[in-house]
């Protein structure tokens, strides 16, 4: 049975004070038009919004491989940004199909607005995969997941929601900004510090 990731890489938006009025917008007003597939529980909280750059499968030891191997990248990595990193989440996406949706993202519509993040997060996801660190081996696909329906159990299949639908109810409602990008993390998957962010086991400043 192939192994599931037990952590990730990320770069979080590490203040929900700022994300948290407009993601409680989106949540009320997708609720109110009651939408099929998509429920209460299904929405991120503010303190958990993030970029995904890669899934990980760590033992004790291989984090600590981990850990010293993002580290390592810093140098290589800062001069590439140049400046601090803001990004304007302005525009919503979904995950695989408009009629068939299962998640709703929110990524900057700016063309170029992602070309240094983007980068930044290719040099990451090479390193961590020579190194046989990294599981998943799709293209990168920077985007901030809002909304993830789920199942009442792993035996059946999680629901699925109209994209069309989610963009009647929310007109140009979308999570704004700027938000600065302020670290890269390696987390922990499913777990939560008693201020509701992931456990983060390393991090590099941007």
């Amino acid at each position: 049975m192939k192994q599931r990731p037990t952590h990730f890489i990320s770069i979080p938006l590490t203040k929900p004070a700022l994300t948290q009025p407009r993601l409680d917008e989106i949540r009320s007003r997708l609720l109110q038009s009651q939408i099929a597939g998509i429920k209460e529980q299904d929405f991120i909280k503010a303190s958990k919004l993030h970029f995904t750059i890669g899934l990980l499968l760590l033992t004790d030891k291989k984090l600590t491989a981990g850990t010293a191997l993002l580290n390592s990248l810093k140098p290589a990595i800062i001069p590439l940004l140049q400046r601090r990193v803001e990004l304007k989440l302005d525009r919503l996406g979904c995950f695989p199909k408009p009629d068939n949706a299962r998640v709703l993202y929110c990524t900057p519509s700016e063309k170029g607005a992602l070309g240094a993040l983007e980068e930044v997060s290719r040099i990451v996801r090479r390193k961590f995969r020579e190194e046989g660190l990294l599981t998943d081996t799709g293209p990168l696909n920077l985007h901030c997941t809002i909304l993830k329906t789920s199942a009442a159990s792993r035996r059946q299949k999680r629901p699925e929601f109209s994209f069309h639908a989610v963009q009647d109810a929310l007109k140009d409602l979308s999570l704004g900004g700027p938000y600065p990008l302020e670290r890269i993390e390696i987390c922990e998957i499913g777990s939560a510090t008693p201020d509701g962010f992931y456990k983060c086991e390393a991090a590099i400043a941007l």
